[in-house]
């Protein structure tokens, strides 16, 4: 079975000022009797962090939500979503999204996790 795809009809891209990406933590240390710790490489590949707001109109909302309960069976399934920096990348929701409004306006923020 194939991941299901972001929808065409949602925000492409997170706002400029809320966009955040944290890199893989990808190290692991151990302690010495004596000097620095010793620090390796801990696997090939780790998930980095991806969040951020979208905002959408009301109908926007509504396929976003559906989205997430249908689609992704509350969060439980990895889909594709459109990378920031062009292309696509496998995603999963890490936590509940945040809703919040602005207006006529609903601002979502929502966290992924980008896996290898």
């Amino acid at each position: 079975m194939s991941a299901p795809q972001w929808p065409q009809t949602l925000p492409q891209c997170f706002t400029v000022d809320s966009y955040s990406f944290e890199g893989p933590d990808n190290v692991i240390a151990s302690e010495t009797s004596i000097g620095p710790h010793k620090v390796r490489r801990r696997s090939t590949s780790a998930p980095s962090t991806l969040s951020g707001d979208l905002i959408m109109t009301g109908a926007q909302s509504l396929v976003f939500l559906e989205f997430v309960r249908g689609g992704l069976a509350d969060r439980s399934r990895a889909f594709v979503f459109p990378d920031q920096r062009g292309g696509t990348v496998l995603v999963r929701m890490t936590k509940p999204y945040v809703e919040a409004r602005t207006g006529p306006r609903w601002v979502y923020r929502i966290e992924l996790e980008i896996l290898p």
